[in-house]
């Protein structure tokens, strides 16, 4: 049976196609053979801005030829397990153990599980130590490295920070591997770990004392702390032009351009907002003509401006006037993923989106007290403001996202959310009677690398109660609730805030049949439960305890911009009141 054949019984073929419009295809016999993997489905995957801007630059080299491979479906692995077919790359259905290098893009803690399948079905051991000369090197990037604990035992190496020089400097490596001129695997890994960014598990080793916190580590060689990786420069950078045009429909089915990286607020609970720092911005021209081209190159109908907060930019309503005429000539629609609660915002998105979008704020806490705690920046006028000049500008979908469980919380504060969405409510709806408010309340999770990483986290009992309560309240007056499982928070902060124990979970886990866990429709808590007692792991240890400032944390070696000692200055500040 061949994969063409396989193809025509599953659904959507259109994923694991190609032959899309700028996907690249060289011969089979280059030197060096990479594949960028991205452990979810394709249309999640071809989204992902990171994945584009790997993908093109490894194959500006004559000598590397880089691929792409998806998760399967559901389908195509029940297929490509009945007939012995290993998961194939997209470009030359090479099967993933025959490449040189195997990296993977870790974005959400919940896709896991999802690498160890693609390693299993690709024929790649799963651990590093179980791989010899003949197999891969697997590596990862990705904003999960922040704590590169949880997965170290299944990679060779993690690149911490951004991407476009350090991936072509760990491919070079790599090439010298393969060649001999590197010829031991333990020489690889000390090679690696003189690159700046990299991280590699079998250089360190967490040291645990009888109560299970980690007393020191055992280092055998490269830096310690790893220092992140930075591109300083965002206009000299590389960044693709011609990028995919997807076979089918994706989450994210536009053009992309990144306006800067990093953010201006400085919100305590954000960990994009502190491993992107420091903030460095593309000038105009260069956001103008790198749109421009991509547009001309794809053909696609709607242009993304993308940044943590796009409305920061501070040439923004340059970039946009100039790019009008072209972009109404060519029916070009912009979209900004990322706004900020405040009528400048509105003001852009109706000009350049029109009305006839939901729009998206992020008030984060219903009380003045705790917007300043977590340093959102924020005042009630601001939202008010927000709100009602969208609702007078004609947007009649307005949707607001909160947190729950936030450190120094009460049940005023879950009150203050309830009261604050009425008001809002009832004033968007004096503005626009066809105004609709919906809302969306998850669970925090404390997350490594931030102000908050030495907080506990709510109970998953709490979190329930809270967003039942909101719910209760607000669904009477005809307001929706949604917001991500409680269960899942759960997971994703274990995951999130563990060490290399954590792995044993995560595989036991993927060996229960733990797939796709981010898609709630494949999602089993029980699975779970049941590998947490199958390791003999209590995750309430990795959730429920504050942590000394004193403590070696499992992601000690990972070393941000912003450093141990900034963070925890932040968070006194945040627990003492001060903005």
């Amino acid at each position: 049976m061949t994969f063409e054949r396989i193809l025509f019984s599953v659904k959507k073929p259109g994923r694991y196609q190609g032959w899309e419009l700028n996907s690249i295809h060289k011969d089979p016999g280059v030197p060096l053979r990479a594949v960028i993997c991205y452990p979810d489905l394709y249309e999640v995957g071809m989204s992902n801005l990171g994945i584009s801007i790997i993908y093109h630059r490894l194959n500006l080299e004559k000598d590397i030829w880089c691929e792409r491979a998806f998760a399967p479906g559901l389908d195509l692995e029940e297929k490509l397990k009945e007939f012995g077919l290993p998961l194939f790359s997209l470009e030359s259905r090479t099967p993933l153990k025959d490449f040189d290098l195997v990296g993977f893009s870790l974005q959400y803690e919940l896709t896991f599980t999802q690498v160890l399948n693609m390693l299993q079905l690709g024929g790649i051991p799963l651990r590093a130590e179980e791989r010899g000369k003949g197999d891969p090197v697997v590596v990862a990037g990705g904003p999960c490295t922040a704590n590169p604990e949880p997965m170290a035992p299944f990679f060779d190496a993690l690149l911490l920070g951004d991407g476009e020089d350090a991936a072509l400097e760990i491919a070079r490596t790599v090439l010298d591997y393969k060649k001999g001129k590197i010829r031991e695997r333990s020489d690889l890994y000390l090679k690696l770990s003189q690159i700046e960014g990299v991280y590699v598990p079998a250089l360190y080793k967490p040291l645990f004392s009888d109560s299970g916190l980690i007393k020191g580590w055992e280092i055998e060689g490269g830096r310690w702390p790893v220092k992140s990786r930075r591109v300083s420069d965002l206009d000299s950078a590389f960044f693709p032009t011609r990028p995919i045009l997807p076979g089918i429909e994706t989450v994210h089915d536009r053009a992309q351009v990144e306006l800067f990286r990093g953010c201006v607020r400085g919100c305590r609970f954000c960990q994009a907002g502190f491993v992107y720092r420091p903030r460095r911005f593309k000038k105009p021209e260069t956001v103008i003509n790198q749109a421009l081209e991509i547009l001309k190159n794809t053909g696609w109908e709607e242009l993304g401006l993308v940044s943590l907060s796009s409305c920061d930019y501070p040439w923004l309503e340059e970039v946009l006037s100039l790019l009008k005429p072209e972009l109404d000539k060519r029916k070009v629609q912009v979209s900004l993923p990322s706004l900020r609660v405040d009528s400048f915002s509105v003001k852009i998105a109706r000009l350049s989106m029109g009305s006839n979008i939901t729009l998206t704020f992020a008030p984060e806490a219903g009380t003045q007290r705790m917007r300043d705690l977590i340093g959102k920046g924020i005042s009630e006028e601001d939202i008010f403001q927000a709100v009602k000049f969208a609702s007078e500008s004609g947007f009649s979908k307005i949707k607001l996202y909160f947190m729950v469980g936030l450190p120094g919380e009460t049940e005023a504060d879950i009150e203050g959310i309830v009261d604050l969405v009425l008001k809002l409510n009832k004033l968007a709806k004096s503005g626009n009677p066809r105004a609709r408010l919906s809302v969306s309340c998850s669970g925090f999770v404390p997350k490594p690398q931030t102000p908050f990483q030495w907080e506990r986290m709510e109970e998953l009992k709490e979190l329930k109660r809270k967003r039942h309560y909101i719910r209760s309240r607000l669904e009477q007056r005809g307001i929706e609730v949604g917001g991500q499982m409680e269960e899942l928070s759960f997971l994703e902060g274990v995951i999130a805030r563990g060490d290399r124990r954590v792995a044993e979970v995560i595989q036991k886990a993927w060996e229960f049949g733990s797939r796709l866990d981010a898609w709630s429709d494949h999602f089993s808590f029980e699975r779970w439960e049941k590998a947490f007692g199958a390791c003999g792991i209590d995750p309430s240890f990795y959730l429920y305890r504050k942590r000394d400032k004193g403590e070696s944390l499992p992601w000690e070696g990972a070393f941000y911009t912003s450093g141990k000692e900034y963070l925890f200055r932040e968070r006194m500040k945040a627990l003492n009141g001060h903005e």
